[in-house]
């Protein structure tokens, strides 16, 4: 279980009938089948959040206005019943609910039955959600003993690029503009610090009549990229819009041009610059969350790009950023040898800066040895930093 900066933990139970409980055993009285149902979805996300578009319409069959209102009030009777301490295990925006991270976690096994045993569907979109759940194999955010060694999803945030548009009626703008975007996409999935959307399902989405409740309905998405494209005889044009999902707003605008021949050739630049721009953004804007939120509120993706970004500057100011963020990563998820082995670079990278002095860690590097082989060297290498102050 996680540390938890409240003291309270909210227990759940999903297999078998429904139940909620304090970490005492405390019986809470969690009756509304939607709340329950609300729960479980959280619960089951890669990140413990979904769009408030995607809950309302997974649990309610009305009008959009409608379903917004009610999880609304829905989201609202599940604090008062949880009370002033449990409730802030739920943390939502205009965008997005969640569950705090370290704040909760599932009980139970699936020999305890089925899971969400006697919850009817409430709508035929959560019946067929529920339907998927049952007969899949179940991990859930917290629930860090059945999680998969590879489950590295979180980490890394979700980018999806919209088919470019470009002069009306142009069949060549049309397709050009496609293979900017599949191009783009490409790009974007060489970096290990990104998940992509395939732009095969990006063209189900008109870039024209783009309406971003709708976006946000279909893909849990933290970046969306649309732009437009002009052709201008041997050339093109490129202009690009990077939306921040969390609150629909532009993050920031980009603009490149390039050879229509080297291009198709694939010896342009525009791509390239684009993507290394757009990323680099993304980056930037994991780092601006981190220092400004305590990191038990931070997504496991920004904590990542944050811990990777604090390690490259030669400053002792930024680089012990890194370590709490890597810390906090691995409290969440025990399992991922990937978040040890960049906590031991952290540690290597200390002692080859000279920022930590009497260490263990320190005279295994001088004799050649390799911190990764040794488990028992780095629990004793936990350098102190008196020196070490916050920017």
């Amino acid at each position: 279980m996680l540390a938890n900066s409240m003291g309270t933990t909210l227990h759940l139970r999903f297999f078998g009938p429904f139940r909620a409980t304090t970490a005492d055993g405390q019986e809470i009285q969690i009756s509304n089948k939607r709340a329950q149902a609300m729960l479980a979805m959280l619960a089951t996300a890669p990140d413990g959040r979904r769009r408030r578009a995607y809950l309302a319409e997974c649990l309610w069959r009305s009008d959009e206005e409608h379903q917004r209102l009610s999880l609304r009030t829905a989201l609202a009777d599940l604090r008062r019943v949880l009370g002033k301490e449990l409730s802030q295990c739920i943390v939502a925006d205009k965008q997005v609910i969640g569950l705090r991270p370290g704040s909760w976690r599932t009980i139970g096994t699936p020999s305890d039955g089925m899971f969400l045993e006697g919850l009817e569907p409430v709508t035929p979109n959560f019946g067929a959600w529920l339907s998927e759940q049952r007969s899949g194999q179940l991990v859930f955010t917290n629930d860090t003993a059945s999680e998969p060694l590879n489950n590295t999803i979180s980490l890394r945030a979700t980018v999806a690029v919209l088919p470019f548009y470009g002069t009306p009626g142009s069949k060549f703008d049309f397709n050009l503009g496609d293979m900017v975007a599949e191009e783009l996409s490409r790009a974007f999935s060489y970096s290990s610090l990104l998940n992509v959307i395939s732009h095969l399902s990006m063209r189900s989405f008109d870039p024209t009549q783009i309406i971003l409740d709708e976006v946000i309905a279909k893909l849990n998405i933290d970046f969306l990229v649309l732009g437009r494209v002009h052709s201008d005889g041997g050339g093109f044009r490129l202009s690009a819009d990077l939306i921040e999902m969390n609150d629909g707003t532009i993050r920031h605008s980009f603009n490149a041009t390039d050879k229509l021949q080297k291009f198709i050739a694939g010896d342009g630049h525009a791509i390239s610059d684009l993507s290394r721009e757009i990323s680099r953004e993304i980056l930037k804007s994991s780092v601006e969350v981190t220092r400004s939120r305590p990191l038990h509120e931070v997504q496991d993706h920004d904590l990542m790009a944050s811990a990777i970004r604090y390690m490259h500057p030669q400053s002792l100011g930024h680089f012990s950023r890194a370590r709490p963020c890597l810390e906090e990563l691995i409290k969440r998820k025990p399992r991922i040898a990937m978040l040890r082995a960049w906590l031991a670079k952290w540690y290597v990278l200390a002692v080859g800066q000279g920022w930590s002095d009497n260490s263990p860690l320190k005279k295994a590097l001088m004799a050649g040895f390799h911190p990764l082989s040794n488990h028992n060297v780095l629990k004793t290498a936990s350098p102190s930093f008196e020196t070490m102050t916050t920017i």
